[in-house]
């Protein structure tokens, strides 16, 4: 049985060149959709001009768009400005396993 944690569950993993305002941009993103982020690490290869590493987790029970909309929406206004990598994945879904 599936915990209501991992029925809500979002993790974000981004890479991208390193830039000022980075974490700002995502969390406020994040916030402006209802989301609340329970966990969140990041580096960055140097201290200017580095590649900068990101895995935050978030809850999504009040998130105001649907899943497409809100990474596509996220590709356009936080993405796309900082040249990001990204991968959004839900822990609800169901992983492909072969034994």
């Amino acid at each position: 049985m599936k915990s209501s944690t991992n029925t809500t569950t979002a993790r974000l993993l981004i890479t991208c060149p390193d830039k000022e305002g980075i974490v700002s941009s995502v969390s406020s993103f994040l916030y402006n959709h209802g989301a609340n982020i329970t966990a969140l690490d990041q580096y960055s290869t140097a201290p200017e001009g580095g590649t900068y590493f990101m895995r935050l987790e978030f809850q999504t029970p009040h998130v105001d768009l649907p899943r497409q909309v809100l990474a596509q929406t996220f590709a356009d206004t936080v993405a796309k400005r900082y040249q990001m990598d990204w991968q959004l994945s839900y822990a609800a879904d169901l992983k492909k396993v072969a034994v």
